[in-house]
């Protein structure tokens, strides 16, 4: 099983996005973690599972002018148990049939 963590703040041009989708088909991502999504949950979860089909992106909105954070996983490989989340952070429970156990993870948003 294979994580992603990524400060999204950086996808700003073509050729950023470009890099982020090189990374995801090469190494064979199922988890991603992203910080600094400085946007809405609908807005950014939205945008994501375009850009991603089959992938499935729980997010948390930001907390003034910064932060933010998204957890997403590839439905092909996990699947989802439970979502929860507070101030500047967001957890998932997982299944994985690869390991055959539950994870818990945990995405923190600490300027």
């Amino acid at each position: 099983m294979n994580f992603l963590s990524y400060n999204y703040c950086v996808l700003a041009t073509p050729e950023e996005i470009l890099a982020f989708y090189r990374i995801l088909s090469t190494e064979l991502v199922d988890v991603i973690f992203l910080q600094e999504t400085l946007g809405l949950v609908e807005a950014i979860t939205r945008l994501l599972e375009t850009m991603l089909l089959g992938w499935l992106f729980h997010a948390l909105d930001v907390n003034g002018h910064s932060g933010g954070v998204v957890i997403g996983y590839n439905t092909g490989t996990i699947k989802l148990c439970s979502i929860w989340g507070g101030t500047g952070h967001i957890g998932t429970d997982i299944y994985s049939s690869e390991l055959g156990a539950n994870i818990r993870l945990i995405n923190v948003y600490g300027p």
